[in-house]
């Protein structure tokens, strides 16, 4: 009898916690929880207009290239550039270069190597690809100045092109030994592959040279 009695006076004691917890608790438990649904509905709301805006600018993409491979570079252009404006990171640098691209297409060279230049000194995403590529199109335009990005291929995913786009301009103007040397150094630079070696190796021998 006397341990039924304890035993509702402990439960009773603590029902009177709890009640007294709530009272005291209630209210930041209640702006948690509001706070975590508005947080997962922030969250969603602005997943699904990323996807929106994602889808979107993939469809204004697929339109100008469109163009473009159409050879209709006068309307590629503004959907390039229109698409440079609403983006950003590895889509705006893609959407530059292929808007410098449309441009050259219309003979606008010098508006074209400005694009590429503002890519290949400052781009706006992470992926080097572009930038790489940005510097190739630069050495085919020749523009006055060059970034300094475009003579620096640590970390280039495109090194060996940008190596063998430089080779091929030497010997287009009759440097055979700068090219040679250029060479020679791709194949003792330990950071190329085997395959880029190799390739290395056959073009200075195509230039008359062994090692």
């Amino acid at each position: 009898m006397v341990d039924l009695l304890v035993s509702e006076v402990n439960q009773a004691l603590r029902a009177d916690k709890l009640a007294a917890f709530w009272q005291r608790g209630r209210k930041p438990i209640f702006y948690a929880c509001i706070a975590a649904i508005l947080f997962t509905a922030a969250s969603s709301v602005r997943d699904h207009f990323r996807e929106q805006k994602a889808e979107k600018a993939m469809e204004q993409l697929a339109s100008a290239r469109d163009a473009y491979r159409k050879g209709d570079y006068a309307a590629a252009v503004p959907l390039f550039h229109t698409l440079v404006e609403e983006t950003s990171g590895d889509l705006n640098d893609m959407a530059r270069l292929w808007e410098a691209r449309a441009l050259t297409g219309q003979g606008k060279k010098e508006e074209a190597a400005v694009l590429l230049v503002a890519i290949a000194s400052d781009p706006s995403g992470h992926d080097l690809l572009w930038r790489d590529l940005a510097c190739l199109r630069l050495e085919g335009l020749k523009p006055a100045t060059v970034p300094a990005s475009c003579s620096d291929t640590k970390d280039s995913p495109l090194r060996m092109q940008r190596h063998e786009w430089r080779v091929a301009e030497m010997v287009e103007q009759g440097k055979l030994d700068e090219a040679r040397k250029l060479l020679k150094s791709i194949i003792v630079q330990s950071e190329n592959n085997a395959s880029e070696r190799a390739r290395a190796q056959a073009l200075l021998a195509s230039l008359g040279e062994g090692k």
